[in-house]
């Protein structure tokens, strides 16, 4: 008798386990896909139970966080992304994945430039000596926010970290070119253009730096003579005048040290040579 008793208990226990099992299933299913991200702990709270395994927890909650952000029957399943990665990151700093995903998916999923940029300011806080993150936060403030000031900051930044590409200070140099302080950009092109070997690199450089050049030389050549014009009454007979009467210190030359072409009927000055990128000064 005493030996049935310990195998009624473990059927009894048993069927107890399947009743309560049975239960959380109907619970579970009635609930909305997704909802256990409305129930996931801030990671203070997840690396007291981790047992010191929280980069593991990272890996999973990650995972999982791919998996619920692309599956479209869930209702606001963009609604606690922030949150999740936030986790993430504290289980976890120096996982770099996430803060590059993570971005992308505020970026492009959701629309929200802010959101992205405070995950990838916390990327760069967590590692200071990774300059892909830097990388993608100028990138999104360039292309996204078209915040071009701030695009600078981000690329300013990742150029001071250890093995940052090349490409970095060609892109920081073009974002003064959009925001119209073009020379400056030049300026920047010119360091490119000194301070590399590579042929190619060498060529793109010498490209913009020979544009903006030009570009910048006919803004002051158009400026000038329109003050000269203004002062005079009548437009000057040659850009040398301009010189001469004090307008400008120097009547400049393009980077091939040709002049420029100006014809004195019209007011209007032309490079000496095509834009070798087609540009068109406005």
């Amino acid at each position: 008798m005493r030996r049935l008793l310990p195998a009624a208990s473990l059927v009894l226990l048993a069927a107890i386990i399947f009743r309560v099992q049975t239960r959380m299933d109907v619970l579970r299913h009635a609930l909305p896909p997704g909802y256990e991200m409305l129930y996931l702990p801030a990671g203070k709270y997840i690396k007291l139970t981790s047992l010191g395994y929280q980069q593991i927890f990272a890996d999973v909650i990650y995972l999982w966080s791919i998996q619920h952000t692309t599956n479209e029957a869930v209702p606001d399943r963009f609604a606690r992304v922030e949150h999740v990665y936030e986790v993430i990151n504290d289980l976890d700093p120096e996982y770099v994945d996430p803060y590059h995903i993570g971005a992308m998916t505020m970026v492009y999923e959701m629309n929200n430039i802010p959101m992205a940029l405070r995950l990838l300011d916390r990327g760069m806080r967590n590692l200071p000596a990774n300059w892909s993150i830097p990388m993608d936060a100028g990138f999104y403030a360039f292309m996204h926010a078209r915040d071009f000031d701030l695009a600078v900051h981000y690329f300013d930044i990742a150029m001071q970290r250890p093995g940052a590409p090349s490409v970095l200070r060609r892109l920081r140099a073009d974002m003064y070119r959009r925001k119209g302080d073009i020379q400056t950009a030049r300026d920047f092109w010119h360091d490119v253009l000194e301070g590399t070997t590579d042929e190619r690199e060498r060529r793109i450089a010498y490209n913009h730096f020979f544009d903006l050049s030009q570009e910048t030389d006919l803004r002051v050549l158009r400026k000038a003579i329109e003050a000269y014009t203004t002062a005079r009454g009548h437009r000057p007979a040659r850009l040398s005048r301009l010189k001469e009467d004090g307008f400008i210190a120097e009547v400049p030359t393009n980077p091939e040290g040709a002049e420029y072409i100006y014809d004195p009927r019209s007011g209007e000055v032309s490079p000496p040579s095509p834009f070798n990128l087609n540009r068109r000064v406005q």
